[in-house]
């Protein structure tokens, strides 16, 4: 996928969780403009002059589809800023925990209810720490729960980036 519909993918997933309030998208949709993307609603949201959120939103969900992008669902934005993150765990490029608590807090603290398949983030990075406060506040050695939690954020990065592969290679064919 060509790297302008990444960043517009990723807009719309953002917008949907609720990470991109509807003050925000005039602005946004100055800057999609300076980068070439101009459409009739685009133009309309840059300098709407008015208190309601709701025309916000209609006009940007116009432009997304004007630009050929569909709005997800909760879920599916969820799921697919979470496999962002999950990518960056596999590489090494970031720490299990990190990562973890990336999608707790960046991603599942904006969604209800939360999709099972990134519980488990949350409530690793959760335990991770926990035992964390605990060790330095009491010299406790949770090491081997460390590990254990760090585990289980790999095998569930692992798992929802291979769901997503496996459901295109199925879509190929």
């Amino acid at each position: 996928m060509p790297e302008h519909d990444k960043n517009l993918e990723r807009l719309c997933n953002l917008y949907e969780i609720g990470r991109i309030k509807s003050h925000e998208l005039p602005s946004i949709a100055e800057s999609l403009m300076a980068e070439g993307k101009e459409t009739p609603s685009l133009v309309l949201l840059s300098i709407l002059d008015s208190p309601y959120s709701e025309d916000k939103r209609r006009l940007f969900e116009l432009a997304m589809s004007e630009l050929g992008r569909r709005i997800p669902s909760q879920k599916e934005a969820a799921m697919a800023l979470a496999r962002e993150i999950a990518r960056e765990i596999i590489k090494g490029n970031i720490e299990e925990y990190e990562g973890g608590t990336k999608i707790w807090k960046e991603i599942l603290d904006y969604v209800d209810p939360i999709p099972e398949p990134l519980w488990v983030f949350k409530a690793n990075a959760s335990a991770i720490e926990d035992y964390m406060i605990d060790t330095e506040q009491f010299g406790s050695d949770h090491a081997a729960l460390i590990m254990r939690c760090k585990k289980e954020i790999r095998e569930a990065a692992n798992k929802i980036v291979e769901e997503r592969k496996s459901r295109n290679d199925c879509q190929r064919t």
